[in-house]
């Protein structure tokens, strides 16, 4: 049932690899007990040693635990010693076990489906691990009524794996030592000098203009796994304590993992890209955690400097130190921010599509000057006029409106345009590097530098601005393969999932282009006399100079 004997062993737990698997799961010694008697009123505790041919047992009672609680007192309980059963001798045929019979449960039991999932993610390294021999392997035998929790599909655990890209991980090995006076707090000196933790940054791309992790929380809400997480509000890191997950621990991102750029399009882009990011967190025994292992100790210091990793620490709160280290080198905290920016561009470049394809036929693009006023980072781009998006079909020629603070570039009052083109970035195909170029219109194109720039990422819309004329709007150029926006405004595809960006009708339409022509007319009409008309080198009769809505002043013959 656990013994206080197990603290002493917990530096026996501290370094070696990750993710530490090591057999030191008791602590405190009174998790055992502590868990029966949530499940039940007694219980009755059958265990035997490879040594020994009896079985010893002991009677827990929760009354009896509770009214010797306190520190005075001395709890003594029934215990005995028989010879095995038939059916333990058949479920131990290496001859040891522990049985827990609890009885008068007092609490509603869960099905057995949620019981094996939530032990799986639970126990998932030791159910089966994937890296510590390159294969898989299952240190421990984990069975639920006769079945083994290897072949169970389902829960947080397996599903999230299965929705991370193929790419690779960005890992790190943390190293915490504590410089302050350990005695302070009660603990033993050897245990908390020292900690290791590795953090690893799996990418869950956008595929087909669907977030990878909002597919993650639809199927655990399928099945019926009690999640109550929105796509913002959904756990960035987890943490396991040897191997161990700490359920309760459910942080948003570590401040590492925050974008550093607050403004422009390229942070708007960079702030999506980060939320696609969940760390799975590992660390051995330095770590504390709470009495019921399910959360890190949340006044520990080591737990305050994981959850603050990543922040300015000011000099007078630096008792933790952190060493920093990446395949093997160590990394300052401004370098460990450059690559992490580095890495996250790396995958949004290769997995992210927030669409795979238009509607029609696609005019392939490859290097243009004016690029980065169309808000991508690609140097090939598809130019489509018809798409389809969450259902709804978008097309050139089509009236829309976005409202304010859509997106960047319309902050102050509602955008009314027409839809021009639909920018998609890179070459058709999937993130394992598979083509489809015979479907595409190719102009004026080198492939090999198409293989060279070949990349997903982000979608623009292409919107010329009520009052801007379709001359002075975006121009595609098939036969020099090009293309110039102009006056046009390029918008982030992801304002359609906004809410923010709607179809107009020809009604609104015609209302909003007669208030936009009213407030253009011109406030007066002089007429010049013939002194004007030799100042301005016109020659004839009368004219009338009045401003007009498409050029700085316009003259009219009467």
């Amino acid at each position: 049932m656990g013994a206080s004997l197990h603290r002493s062993a917990r530096g026996k737990a501290i370094g070696g690899k990750p993710p530490y698997l090591m057999p030191f799961f008791g602590m405190f010694g009174y998790g055992g007990p502590v868990a029966t008697m949530c499940l039940g009123r007694r219980c009755i505790v059958s265990s035997k040693t490879k040594n020994r041919n009896k079985v010893f047992t002991l009677h827990l009672e929760r009354e009896a635990l509770v009214s010797s609680s306190c520190s005075e007192s001395c709890w003594k309980t029934k215990g005995g010693i028989r010879d095995p059963l038939e059916d333990e001798k058949e479920n131990s045929p290496h001859g040891s076990f522990t049985k827990v019979e609890i009885f008068e449960p007092k609490i509603k039991i869960v099905g057995i489906k949620h019981l094996r999932r939530k032990l799986k993610d639970i126990y998932f390294p030791y159910i089966q691990c994937d890296e510590m021999s390159g294969k898989t392997s299952m240190p421990i035998k984990f069975q639920v009524n006769g079945e083994d929790l290897v072949g169970i599909q389902g829960g947080e655990v397996a599903t999230t794996y299965l929705h991370s890209c193929n790419g690779p991980n960005f890992i790190l090995q943390l190293h915490f030592s504590n410089s302050q006076d350990t005695s302070s707090l009660g603990q033993c000196p050897k245990v908390l000098l020292e900690a290791n933790a590795r953090l690893k940054c799996v990418y869950f791309p956008i595929i087909k203009g669907k977030e990878s992790i909002q597919k993650i929380i639809d199927e655990l809400e399928a099945d019926g796994c009690g999640i109550r997480e929105s796509y913002e509000s959904f756990s960035r890191v987890s943490v396991r304590r040897l191997g161990r997950l700490l359920p309760d621990t459910r942080w948003p991102l570590l401040p590492f993992m925050e974008p550093k750029q607050k403004v422009g399009e390229k942070a708007q882009i960079l702030k999506r890209c980060c939320s696609r990011v969940k760390c799975l967190i590992d660390t051995d025994s330095g770590f504390n955690p709470t009495p019921n292992k399910m959360d890190l100790a949340h006044h520990h210091p080591y737990t305050k400097a994981l959850k603050n990793f990543g922040n300015r620490v000011p000099d007078n709160e630096k008792d933790v130190q952190i060493e920093i280290f990446r395949d093997g080198k160590k990394l300052t905290l401004a370098q460990l921010e450059k690559q992490y920016g580095d890495w996250i561009s790396e995958m949004h470049d290769r997995y992210d599509e927030e669409i795979d394809g238009g509607l029609d036929q696609a005019t392939l693009v490859v290097v243009s000057s004016n690029f980065k006023k169309l808000g991508i980072s690609s140097d090939v781009v598809r130019v489509h006029e018809k798409i389809e998006w969450k259902g709804t079909c978008w097309a050139a020629g089509q009236k829309i409106k976005v409202l304010k603070g859509a997106c960047p570039g319309c902050h102050k009052n509602n955008v009314f345009a027409t839809l021009e083109y639909i920018i998609l970035q890179g070459l058709p195909g999937d993130a394992c590097g598979r083509w489809i170029i015979g479907e595409l219109l190719i102009s004026y194109i080198d492939l090999d530098e198409c293989f060279k720039v070949f990349s997903f990422g982000e979608a623009r819309l292409i919107c010329r601005p009520l009052g801007v004329p379709k001359a002075k709007g975006c121009r595609l150029l098939v036969e020099k393969g090009t293309i110039d926006i102009r006056d046009s405004l390029s918008l982030p595809i992801r304002v359609l999932d906004s809410g923010k960006c709607l179809l107009v009708d020809d009604t609104e339409w015609e209302s909003k282009l007669q208030t936009y022509y009213y407030q253009k007319l011109p406030s007066a009409i002089d007429l010049l006399s013939d002194i004007d008309c030799h100042e301005l080198k016109v020659d004839g009769v009368s004219w009338a100079i009045f401003l007009d809505f498409r050029d700085n002043f316009s003259m009219l013959q009467i």
